[in-house]
């Protein structure tokens, strides 16, 4: 079946709130993945793939143990089929504005492939794979160099990236940080014209921002909160219970996302009065039940703030 009829069937499932039209979504899109990664071509075979994989594969795996790499590739495209899903509720088309870049460097418990929207450049939690428990330190080559070739295809005007300081939350987040700046760097160097102005830095649930550190902060309501937290559950089945919880809180991230939400609303009305939100001239702010909070950056502040991946390497190399 298309994926783009797969994509209807999810999105029909969606709105109507269908966990039969979910899980046959879901279900395809699964074996979807297999029979692209095995090369599988004929129905017959499909079965015998799913037959191997449910009764010798998975039941004999130690747990902890490194998969082989077909599995891992396979369960990092589920999750790119995950990421697919929640642009496809923005009714932006997978197959066309989202690129999944297979970092290089990403072989860990935790795999991460980049996922791309075309709009504006976005690296994403996309691939979870079983593998090296320490990731390996990315490379000018393999990682900061694709990365570069896709500025220069997709020319976003804004890249945005997981602000996580190093030594905060997975590794990767960091790693991933220094290959997003690396391939800006290379683009300067070799006086490649990029069209990127600006960069967002945003956290999640691992490092939150100080309000001294942000320099944007959007509303939320409770609805976009609740929509936050649906879409979440919908589209990422891997995620729902974590394998790395966040120390305050054993569930979806999707609930913590939205506490902190919350705390960062009333951190502002501390510090602005609740009068500056109740009587405000824009009905946003008025109706806010909650604050995302952004650091926006030119390319020379981000840069300025993000390490040189050579130093990093030549660093690793002594080690």
């Amino acid at each position: 079946m298309p994926l783009v009829e797969i994509m209807n069937i999810f999105r029909q499932g969606y709105t109507c709130d269908s966990e039969k039209g979910l899980e046959e979504a879901e279900t395809l899109l699964v074996l979807r993945r297999l029979r692209q990664v095995y090369n599988v071509t004929r129905e017959e075979d499909l079965i015998l793939q799913i037959k191997k994989m449910l009764s010798e594969y998975f039941p004999n795996k130690e747990i902890g143990a490194k998969d082989e790499t077909h599995v891992q590739i396979w369960k990092g495209s589920i999750r790119e089929s995950e990421c697919d899903r929640m642009w496809a509720l923005q009714n932006i088309v997978p197959q066309t504005h989202v690129l999944h870049l297979r970092s290089k460097f990403y072989t860990g418990i935790r795999g991460k492939f980049f996922g791309v929207h075309m709009y504006s450049l976005t690296s994403l939690c996309c691939g979870k794979c079983v593998g090296d428990f320490f990731n390996p330190m990315p490379t000018i080559r393999e990682d900061a160099a694709p990365m570069l070739s896709l500025y220069e295809n997709v020319r976003p005007a804004i890249v945005s990236v997981a602000l996580d300081p190093e030594g905060t939350g997975p590794d990767t987040h960091y790693k991933v940080l220094q290959v997003v700046a690396q391939a800006l760097r290379l683009g300067r160097e070799k006086q490649v014209k990029l069209a990127v102005k600006k960069v967002w830095g945003y956290r999640n649930v691992w490092h939150r921002f100080h309000l001294s550190r942000a320099n944007l902060a959007i509303p939320v309501t409770n609805f976009q909160m609740d929509e936050m937290h649906r879409t979440f559950l919908s589209c990422f089945g891997c995620q729902k219970k974590a394998e790395f919880p966040s120390p305050e809180y054993d569930g979806p991230f999707s609930v913590l996302g939205r506490r902190f939400r919350v705390e960062q609303l009333n951190e502002l009305k501390t510090l602005l009065g609740e009068s500056y939100f109740k009587d405000h001239w824009h009905p946003q702010i008025r109706q806010a039940d909650g604050f995302v909070l952004i650091k926006e950056m030119t390319v020379d502040e981000f840069l300025k703030n993000a390490e040189d991946l050579r130093s990093k390497i030549e660093l690793h190399n002594l080690l």
